[in-house]
């Protein structure tokens, strides 16, 4: 059934290829990134309607959906030969395919290993990666799933990049649902650099310090710290917000008017279904640009074709979303933005070496009347992320939530900063050399070398650099700083528990675990063995003070006689607390840092 899934992906891709129609402008790598994002949006929207008649998202009916679909399309617009597809590939977009697959790939070896390991800074992966495994078991989606014990409160989650998820674990049931998560997270990065590829050679000529840097700083910056921190959801949906600006910047008045409609819809349903939060912001700034466009504010303008679509089938399906499955669950309410989470803090410095070049082009806009689609978005991004920050300060908004529009307002900026030093190369090649110059000045900072000179002699260099761009600087400490949580051995000995539950459990209904609280966790999720021994909650996982009583354990009668002690932190409470030489080890990682024990008395 997976096979025939694929099939019906890439045919309903080909039909959508075919409403592009192939211009000489068009460009094969802007084609297949609309594609691949109107995809994963169209996939997400289905599974809702599908939902809301409480039918199954099957593979055999979402085959059969998108089979009918794209023979549909190609019926109505009738098949163009590939022949004739007047597409364009050239040796920039080769490039940046490479160093976007190369970047991706070095950092998931450098950071999770050949073997993926699991190495996350918060507990949102986990989450995700439970929702995505529901969604693969179930196919229904959390909004009326009643068995998400202890998760019931995330049933109204984001669920755009848990049912695409979900359904590759389908697709690709033959490899761990782990790595399939893992490998689904760095498409979304490596996505997250071609979008910016391809938005800034629709805006500038072609110019290789430019588009390597770009890319570098769309590598390293908050793309990165989304990885690092897990939020594949906000990814998602920073994909679509990326996606809907390369949309309008190229097939805007290139394309038929109800194709170009039905895409900018289904972008903007996209960021509602993939993280909500940014939605009302986004459908703001399609409807402010189309009245810009018109250059008129009246009921007319208004209440234009393109507002009612937009406005229309966000209303409907929001409602059919947040009200109709919501209603009845405490998530999703205005209420959660109060909530306090862990997030990357850093108000302004990040942003500082990128405003003059783009606030110049901003000006430069301003003066000749080209109020482009970037601006817009940027303008109600600004205005949002300060009511939120008024609202925080006055204790109804949480700083968390602020910081949520760091990471879409920084990749914007980064576009703009682009823009602005090809107009200033444009203008002054002195100057922009001379900038060119003290950006790699800058850098040094960030590099070996200020270490260096402290290190041998710290009269030469005694006070630590004062870094400009916090989220650079972050994500360095992290990328050596967090822990791995499940490395391949200990992913191996959770697949072996999982798939031989009835034996290990041994008539209980737990399996005790001694280990961090993100290694419990994700060892719960991946299992479904929760916790039960001593009344341990799902908020114990979350206090790294909350330990089980192994003396109390040992002295219960009734006791499942298994005992999974996992990394560190878990050998460390073995070791203090247990009689090494009642236990019988079952097996292992080569290491000896994990390990299934089994006790018995002498």
């Amino acid at each position: 059934m997976g096979f025939l899934y694929a099939i019906s992906i890439i045919s309903l891709g080909f039909a959508l290829l075919n409403l592009f129609k192939f211009g000489r402008e068009t460009n094969i790598i802007n084609a297949i990134i609309i594609v691949v994002t109107s995809l994963m949006s169209f996939v997400a929207l289905e599974s809702l309607v599908l939902e809301f008649f409480t039918i199954k998202s099957s593979l055999w009916l979402l085959s059969l959906i998108h089979l009918v679909f794209s023979s549909y399309i190609l019926y109505k617009r009738k098949i163009v030969p590939v022949k004739e597809w007047e597409c364009k590939l050239i040796g920039w977009d080769i490039a940046a395919i490479v160093m976007s697959l190369a970047a991706t790939f070095g950092f998931s070896v450098y950071y999770y290993t050949l073997d993926l390991s699991v190495r996350f800074e918060t507990s949102d992966p986990a989450i995700h990666f439970f929702l995505s495994k529901k969604f693969a078991q179930t196919s229904h989606l959390a909004l009326t799933s009643t068995d998400l014990f202890p998760f019931q409160h995330l049933s109204t989650y984001p669920f755009l990049d848990y049912v695409n998820t979900g359904l590759l674990m389908k697709v690709f049931y033959f490899i761990d649902n782990i790595n399939v998560y893992m490998v689904g997270n760095l498409f979304l990065f490596s996505l997250t650099i071609l979008l910016i590829y391809a938005l800034l050679k629709e805006f500038i000529k072609y110019d290789l310090f430019i588009f390597i840097s770009m890319m570098v700083l769309a590598c390293t910056g908050y793309n990165l710290n989304s990885v690092i921190w897990g939020f594949s959801s906000q990814m998602a949906g920073i994909i679509m917000i990326l996606s809907l600006l390369l949309i309008n910047k190229t097939l805007k008045n290139k394309i038929d008017r109800g194709v170009y409609l039905s895409l900018v819809a289904l972008h903007v349903l996209g960021v509602l279904f993939a993280y909500y939060y940014f939605a009302p912001v986004i459908l703001a700034s399609v409807v402010i640009q189309e009245l810009v466009i018109r250059k008129k504010i009246n009921i007319r303008s208004l209440f234009c074709l393109e507002n009612i679509v937009y406005v229309g089938s966000f209303v409907v399906f929001a409602y059919i979303y947040l009200v109709h499955f919501g209603s009845n669950i405490e998530n999703g309410n205005i209420s959660s933005v109060k909530l306090e989470g862990y997030i990357t803090r850093d108000l302004y410095s990040t942003f500082a070496p990128l405003l003059l070049f783009a606030v110049f082009v901003t000006l430069n806009w301003i003066k000749e009347r080209k109020f482009e689609f970037i601006l817009i978005l940027l303008s109600c991004l600004l205005l949002f992320a300060g009511i939120i920050l008024i609202a925080g300060l006055q204790g109804y908004a949480s700083s968390y939530y602020f910081y949520k529009n760091h990471f879409v307002i920084g990749l914007l900026l980064i576009i703009l900063y682009a823009i602005g030093l090809s107009k200033v190369k444009e203008k002054s090649k002195a100057l922009y050399i001379s900038y060119v110059i003290c950006i790699l000045f800058f850098t040094l900072q960030y590099t070996w070398f200020d270490k260096y000179i402290n290190q041998k002699n710290a009269l030469f260099n005694p006070v630590a650099p004062n870094y400009v761009g916090q989220v650079f600087t972050i994500n360095k400490i992290k990328l050596n700083q967090t822990e791995v949580i499940l490395n391949g051995e200990e992913k191996a000995i959770l697949n072996e528990i999982k798939n031989n539950k009835a034996l290990y459990l041994n008539g209980a209904d737990y399996l005790p675990v001694l280990g961090g609280s993100l290694q419990l966790l994700w060892f719960e999720i991946s299992t479904e063995i929760w916790p039960s021994y001593d009344d341990r909650t799902l908020y114990a996982l979350f206090d790294e003070t909350v330990k089980m009583d192994i003396k109390k354990w040992e002295q219960d009668p009734l006791k499942n006689p298994y005992l999974l002690v996992i990394g560190g932190k878990g050998r460390e409470a073995f070791s203090e607390r247990a009689d090494i030489s009642h236990y019988k080890i079952i097996f292992s990682t080569k290491s000896k840092s994990t390990v299934l024990y089994k006790y018995f008395s002498n």
